[in-house]
């Protein structure tokens, strides 16, 4: 279900999510914050949770797609076995 490739494009996205929460915080968020050390660790946390979602949205997609093309599979192999079954 869970290939390497699919892994690595899972875990780049997340890192560029965090990355570029990264980046938007420190452009213009940062200012809001009257210490700068609240200010990255809230960002931290920010991101963090950004780049976790995405990871789990995605694999949630994956898996769901995973499961309803077994299930399909599963389906079309049974009415083979049946449609066989009849003719003999």
């Amino acid at each position: 279900m869970l290939t390497f490739p699919i892994i690595w494009d899972l875990s780049f996205s997340s890192f560029q999510i965090f990355v570029g929460v990264g980046i938007v915080w420190l452009l213009w968020i940062e200012k809001l914050f009257a210490s700068q050390r609240t200010s990255v660790i809230v960002m931290t946390i920010v991101a963090l949770a950004g780049a976790v979602f995405n990871w789990l949205w995605g694999y949630w997609k994956i898996r769901k797609n995973y499961l309803a093309t077994q299930k399909q599979i599963q389906e079309s192999e049974s009415a083979e076995v049946v449609f066989e079954g009849e003719i003999a």
